[in-house]
Formats: structure tokens, sequence, C-alpha cells
């Protein structure tokens, strides 16, 4: 397989139209929806079906976010009231 030059999903054989620039380049598309936005000057960032879209945007990312970093909570101490430290409380 192959993946398209614009959207970066994967091309299966049989699939898709190559596009050859004038200096030689070759471009290869999944559709002709795909092909008409790349001609339409596109960008593929903008696009949220794009795979570009999706990592500019951080989506499918199962693995990274499988654990949250908690926070630390303070524990319980002692403290005085009204200026009166803990020792003469106990007393």
């Amino acid at each position: 397989t192959e993946t398209c030059r614009f959207s970066g999903l994967r091309i299966y054989p049989g699939k898709g139209s190559r596009f050859v620039r004038g200096d030689g380049q070759v471009f290869i598309f999944l559709s002709r929806k795909v092909k008409s936005m790349f001609f339409q000057r596109k960008r593929p960032s903008k696009l949220a079906w794009t795979t570009q879209y999706r990592k500019a945007h951080k989506k499918d990312q199962v693995s990274e976010q499988a654990r949250k970093k908690g926070r630390t909570r303070a524990g319980a101490g002692a403290r005085s009231i009204c200026n009166v430290s803990e020792e003469v409380i106990q007393k």
C-alpha cells in the first residue's frame, strides 16, 4: 500500500490516481475529493478528515493518554491556633 500525498490515508492496489507535475514530481491521491482539494490549494492541516489535522489537534493518542499525572496533596499537619504553639495546646 502507498499513502496519499494530501490526506495521509492508505491507498490499496487498484485504487487512487497519480498526478505528475511539470517538474516530474509524482503525487498519488486516494480519491477525486482529495485531488480536488489539492488543486484548490487547501491546507490538509485545516481539514478535519486528514491525518495532518488529527496530528495537529492531538487526536488518536490513546497510548500516551493512558495514565494521567496525579497531584501531590499536602499531608494533614499540626497547626497552631491564634499564635499558640502546638506544645502549649497539648499540655
